[in-house]
This record gives structure tokens, sequence and C-alpha cells, in this order.
């Protein structure tokens, strides 16, 4: 990968490889840093929250705020793991309260 990136220099460095590549490694390591935090998937489900929010039903998005908090709190726990499967089985479970007609609460409230 450093080879590649290396190709890709400027003019000016091309001759100068010693240039290149430490601010190459510099970029990578910082983007494996970013891309191990273990925020970023917390951030990304907030930043979809946000956009569906009002559109899926209100017990379903309690449940995956609620799956959230939880692992915001444990966030820096090292065997803390991304609750993917909690969000999944919540979000699975709107397709049930939407079949269940008008006499789920929140189709009736808003009707």
């Amino acid at each position: 990968m450093f080879a590649m990136m290396a190709s890709q220099a400027t003019p000016e460095s091309a001759g100068s490889t010693s240039f290149c590549s430490p601010q190459v490694k510099e970029w990578v390591t910082e983007l494996m840093k970013t891309l191990r935090d273990p925020s970023l998937p917390l951030l990304e489900l907030q930043e979809i929250m946000t956009s569906i929010s009002g559109r899926i039903p209100l017990s379903v998005e309690k449940s995956i705020r609620k799956v959230m908090a939880q692992y915001a709190s444990n966030i820096t726990s090292v065997l803390c793991r991304f609750p993917s499967q909690q969000v999944s089985g919540a979000g699975l479970r709107a397709p049930a309260c939407l079949s269940c007609c008008f006499s789920c609460s929140e189709l009736g409230a808003a009707a």
C-alpha cells in the first residue's frame, strides 16, 4: 500500500521518497486509529436515528436508544462490542407493531 501511495507523490517530491513515506505512514496510522475508534459505530447510529426519528414506531425508537445508551456507558470497556444484534432485533420488531392493525397504541395515537 505504501508503494502504491508513494507512486502518487507530487513531481516536486518524486525524487525524495524520504519526504513522502513518513507522511503517508502518518496518514495511514491516523486513519487506522480513527477506524478502530469504538465510538464510530455509535456516532453513525446516532446520525441514522436522527434522520429516521418520527418515521419509525416510538417503541422501536425507544428500544434502540436504550441499547445505544447502554453501549455508550460501556464504551471504554475492553470487552465491549457494538450491540448490532440488539439494534437489529429492535428493528425487526417494527413490522410486527405495524401489522397489528390500529390496535397498536402508537398508530392509534398518530391516526
